[in-house]
């Protein structure tokens, strides 16, 4: 088939496709567009003329896609970071690039196979593009903000799939059903009546297949309740960004916080990431009495995120800390966000923090992936901090033995904007893949309290001084993605590539010949 559009408006109908993308996550939860944007990619990576011009096609559709959805990094680069307007808008352009060439090398690979359109179609480069998004997740610390598979969450007629397969396995269904429908799509318009019949065969009988499994999964509760309702209040400051760190608003944000303290009535009170605009350490000490008098005289635990300094090398930790115990159980961040928490290659690129940006606390130690969970009441709480949830593999490996999941963020950085729904639906997607609850203590968004369903019980309005109060119930067990996390569907995927290597090497023994597009 041929493409009905030609030269540079092709590529500005990718970038169209990969924009709409957006509209299928959070806030929107439009998932159809998801869908509709693969789509896209799909007839645009199989019926271009060339590998080399398909992968043009999947870096448009990635343009278009990561601007719409990572967009909001301007703010914390030019409203709150002090970037001049030009290099924040720049910046973005060139970070969206960047997750760009993995669509792209999705895109050349799948059509360099020299296979029947069906198969790469329906085999290759479903299993490619959810390759790639695996990549874009991993590689240099990954950054898997935005992965497909999240418009499913919490409600969609995938996610029961996500405490099997996880997001990558979502994402992957999605991306078979897109394929199927791009096949179908051609046959019609190639006018051939046999492949308009297989293709609407299979496509139906897929389809068929993976509704029943969902409706069989939807059935089967992974986890079990564990211990007693935790009852939790989760404060949310409300300190906007630009006043945080103004040394005359100091006095102003303690005494916000020690008032929100002392009205919670929680068994467990937690407090939002870097609470506090100075290190643990350099607050007053009789501060922190007056902090932790009123929860402790009720017998509550006090769970505050704060900069910690390192005691053993030089540095300093981004830790959510129990301070009301004497020991000071702690947790320290171990996902760094790249730019933000710490600055890679600091010898090439340290001069643009020290001349144009104004970022408190840019350059974190990480903390060690192994961190036990911290005991409250009858429950296991892990912390994660910030948009450490977004790894969902990672969070796996730290849930196994915890009850209930924290998240301490501050998305004050990018107040307005999508990325505090964003980040709320992948949190959302983490209950449903551990079977954990999720509460989350934010400065001024996206405070909530998710149950192992992926449904909100409870949320603050954005910006406004308030506390959450919610009654939690911890699980304890393990889903299938627990046990194997993205394991069955990277080997899934590979699988069907060895498939398709397989057809493609038969095809070329002697006497055959091979059947490229």
């Amino acid at each position: 088939m041929n493409l009905p559009i030609r030269g540079g408006y092709q590529l500005l109908l990718c970038f169209i496709f990969g924009a709409i993308g957006v509209l299928g996550l959070a806030p929107f939860r439009l998932s159809f567009f998801s869908t509709l944007a693969l789509m896209g990619f799909f007839l645009f990576t199989i019926y271009s003329p060339s590998p080399k011009r398909s992968a043009l096609h999947g870096c448009a559709w990635g343009l278009g896609y990561f601007i719409a959805t990572t967009h909001w990094t301007y703010l914390s680069l030019v409203d709150h970071g002090g970037m001049p307007a030009w290099l924040g808008a720049l910046a973005v352009f060139l970070f969206s690039g960047y997750l760009a060439l993995f669509p792209a090398l999705a895109s050349y690979l799948s059509r360099k196979l020299p296979l029947p359109v069906a198969i790469q179609l329906i085999m290759a480069a479903p299993a490619i593009w959810t390759l790639s998004e695996w990549l874009r997740g991993t590689l240099f610390t990954g950054f898997p903000w935005a992965a497909v598979g999240y418009s499913q969450a919490p409600t969609g007629l995938l996610s029961p799939w996500f405490p099997l397969a996880g997001v990558y396995g979502v994402g992957y269904l999605l991306a078979v059903f897109a394929a199927c429908v791009v096949w179908i799509a051609a046959n019609l318009w190639g006018k051939n009546r046999k492949g308009i019949a297989t293709s609407a065969l299979v496509t139906a009988a897929s389809c068929t297949i993976v509704i029943l499994i969902s409706q069989f999964l939807s059935t089967i509760e992974w986890t079990r309740p564990f211990g007693k309702p935790l009852h939790v209040s989760l404060v949310q400051g409300a300190i906007a960004q630009d006043l945080k760190w103004d040394p005359k608003r100091f006095n102003d944000t303690l005494a916000r916080y020690l008032q929100l303290t002392h009205q919670a009535q929680g068994r467990l009170v937690v407090l939002p990431e870097t609470a506090f605009p100075v290190f643990l350490e350099e607050l007053p000490k009789e501060y922190l009495e007056a902090l932790t008098k009123t929860p402790k005289a009720r017998g509550a635990d006090l769970l505050i995120g704060a900069a910690r300094k390192n005691t053993e090398a030089r540095g300093y930790f981004n830790s959510a800390i129990l301070i009301s115990e004497n020991n000071l159980p702690h947790y320290n961040k171990q996902h760094l966000v790249p730019f933000g928490e710490f600055i890679p290659m600091k010898w090439a690129i340290g001069w643009i923090y020290r001349s144009m940006l104004n970022m408190p606390l840019d350059d974190f130690s990480a903390g060690s992936k192994t961190q036990p969970a911290m005991m409250v009441a009858d429950q296991r709480l892990m912390p994660n901090i910030c948009y450490e949830d977004v790894f969902g593999e990672e969070i796996a490996a730290v849930s196994a033995n915890a009850t209930i999941l924290v998240n301490l963020s501050n998305l004050a950085w990018f107040d307005g904007s999508i990325a505090l729904e964003q980040h709320g639906q992948i949190s959302q997607a983490r209950t449903l893949e551990t079977g954990k609850p999720m509460i989350r203590a934010t400065n001024s968004g996206m405070t909530v309290a998710i149950d192992q369903h992926g449904h909100y019980q409870g949320r603050l309005p954005e910006r406004i001084p308030a506390i959450l109060e919610s009654e939690v119930q911890g699980r304890a067990g393990l889903t299938p993605y627990l046990h194997l996390k993205n394991l069955p569907i990277l080997a899934w995927c590979l699988l069907m590539l060895g498939l398709g290597y397989i057809r493609t090497y038969a095809k070329r023994l002697p006497g055959k010949t091979s059947h490229t597009i």
